[in-house]
């Protein structure tokens, strides 16, 4: 099972993007920032990224929105 610390990276390019914009991003951006560094993201990984940020108090707004 893949670990969270191989995405680190994006996990804090993530934070410091929903920081900007009212603790709020949108599951496209999240998946958009992961992807983009890392080519081979399974679901399951993406799930906990998604879970942790949401534990820190990120909101997770749906993949149709734009944060602006």
């Amino acid at each position: 099972m893949e670990d969270l610390q191989i995405i680190s990276d994006c996990m804090e390019e993530i934070k410091s993007f929903a920081k900007t914009n009212n603790n709020e991003i949108s599951l496209f951006v999240v998946q958009d920032i992961i992807k983009s560094k890392k080519a081979r993201i399974d679901e399951d990984l993406l799930n906990k990224a998604v879970d942790q940020l949401q534990e820190q108090g990120i909101q997770l707004l749906p993949l149709d929105t734009d944060e602006g």
